[in-house]
């Protein structure tokens, strides 16, 4: 088998496989998690005040907010408590002073 004869064949594959468009207006993670919170939630209409929420306080701390959430079967309103959740932080030394 030749190389060129390999490259043919991988291009042919490649054209079999369809890609996917990314979903309008998602342009990072950021987004995507914003996103899937508003919906879980039940208010895509909020998707913006989700996202200043994720920009505030960081994609890693908003993962774990929602997945907690998630995780607990007895929530009922989900996107009261995300928004409660990210607003609390605990004092510590520096914020004492």
């Amino acid at each position: 088998m030749r190389i060129s004869d390999g490259l043919i064949r991988i291009n042919k594959e490649l054209a079999k496989i369809k890609e996917k468009k990314p979903e309008r207006g998602i342009h990072g993670p950021m987004h995507a998690l914003a996103k899937e919170i508003s919906e879980y939630a039940g208010e895509p209409k909020k998707f913006g005040m989700y996202l200043g929420i994720v920009k505030n306080i960081g994609l890693k701390k908003a993962y774990q907010i929602f997945s907690k959430i998630k995780q607990s079967k007895d929530v009922k309103t989900p996107g009261k408590l995300f928004v409660y959740e990210s607003s609390y932080s605990k004092k510590t030394k520096q914020n004492i002073k």
